[in-house]
Parts: structure tokens; C-alpha cells; sequence
């Protein structure tokens, strides 16, 4: 069955205007004979506006499974990647990789498991991806003991646009120290700053300054400066 527009198909816009076409002659035969009654042409009116709507979402969803597919038959599909090491590392591959999806296998996306993952979802030791979970947690929603992403949720330390975790540095930060944009913490720094010892636009708690103080001296120290 053809599905282009060279092969006399009708396409889902020529169907709509058909159907819109119909259906207003349909609404025209009904009203001439409603004369009597208003109440049941609004009730026919309703009834077919729910039926033109179900039949658009039909219509709508149908075309996108035809552009997919379309796009899988000329190679426009975003690329399918599968790659695991066989050297083993705490009982589980040293890397994987999974990219993409994989309709053979029934997966939609890749989700790479190894000590460290790569992949579309990615669990592991050190792990990349969209959806990332491990000790160590880079993606788009970034899960771990220390997490980097869009959302970030770190047991140590999180950063990220919106990071929750022990230490909290992003544009929203959650934590028991927190840093950011909004920052909600026990000590809190920020332009919208909240908490028990906060540094914000209208206060510097002393006992925050110290701390704050007292945390950059340490990070200096490794850096030689």
C-alpha cells in the first residue's frame, strides 16, 4: 500500500477537508430539519464535533507512524549503536554502549549497563545518558552519589539547572548546603536564598559567612593557590 504522495494516496490534509466538507453538508440536513426543536440539533452538534475530534486525533497519529516509518525505510532514523566490552568489572562489562533504538530486540531506546554506560538510559559505575544513573551521573536527568544534569539528584553533591542533593549548586538548589539561583539549605547562598544560615540579596548570616568562608579556604587548598 503506497503511503507517498506520487502514488494517488489520498494525504491526511485532503482527508480532513473532505471530511470537514461532509460533515458541514450532514450539519446543513440536520438543521433545515430541526426547525421544530432546537435542542436536538445542539444535541447532534455535539455529538459529531466529538466525532470529528476523535477522528482528527486518529488521523494526526496515523501520519506521524507513517512519517516514522517513512523515515526508518530511507535511513533518516537516528542511528542504532550497540557495543559492550568483554572484559568484565565487578561482575559486569567495563563499558556498554547503547544508542538508539533497537526493534529486533523491542527496545525503543538503548539502556546500557556496565561499569561504564553509555546510552540513551545508562546504568553503571560511570554513567552517560539521557537518563543517567551510578556512583557517578552524567545526563539530562542525572541520578547518584555525584550527579551532573539537567536535573540533578546527587546523595554527596549535585549540580545542575535544578539540583537536589548534600551539596546543591544549580540555577534551583536543594540541600543540606545549597547554592544557586533559588537555594533551599541548612546554609543557603543566593539571590532567593532560604534556610537556617542564608546569604541572600537582604542578609549575611554571620554563621553562614563562616561557613562559606571556611569551604572556599578548603577548596583552594588542593589547587595550590
Amino acid at each position: 500500500m503506497g503511503l507517498g504522495r506520487g502514488s494517488g494516496a489520498v494525504i491526511p490534509s485532503q482527508r480532513r477537508w473532505f471530511a470537514s466538507q461532509y460533515n458541514a453538508r450532514r450539519i446543513d440536513w440536520v438543521k433545515s430539519r430541526s426547525n421544530s426543536s432546537f435542542v436536538p440539533f445542539v444535541f447532534f452538534v455535539v455529538i459529531e464535533s466529538a466525532k470529528m475530534n476523535r477522528e482528527q486525533m486518529l488521523e494526526d497519529r496515523v501520519a506521524d507512524l507513517e512519517h516514522r516509518l517513512a523515515n526508518m525505510q530511507s535511513g533518516r532514523y537516528r542511528r542504532t549503536i550497540r557495543k559492550q566490552s568483554e572484559q568484565m568489572v565487578l561482575g559486569m562489562p567495563l563499558y556498554d554502549i547503547a544508542v538508539g533504538p533497537d526493534f529486533k530486540a523491542g527496545e525503543i531506546r538503548g539502556h546500557a549497563r556496565g561499569f561504564i554506560a553509555v546510552g540513551d538510559i545508562a546504568t553503571g559505575v560511570l554513567a552517560m545518558g539521557g537518563v543517567a544513573r551510578g556512583v557517578v551521573a552524567f545526563g539530562g536527568v542525572a541520578i547518584g552519589a555525584l550527579s551532573f544534569g539537567g536535573l540533578s539528584i546527587g546523595m554527596i553533591a549535585a549540580i545542575g539547572g535544578a539540583a537536589i542533593g548534600g551539596v546543591a549548586l544549580g540555577g534551583a538548589a536543594i540541600g543540606l548546603v545549597a547554592i544557586g539561583g533559588g537555594a533551599l539549605g541548612y546554609y543557603a547562598v543566593g539571590g532567593g536564598a532560604f534556610g537556617e544560615h542564608v546569604i541572600n540579596g537582604v542578609q549575611r548570616d554571620p554563621a553562614a559567612v563562616a561557613f562559606f568562608e571556611n569551604a572556599f579556604e578548603f577548596l583552594k587548598r588542593p589547587l595550590g593557590r
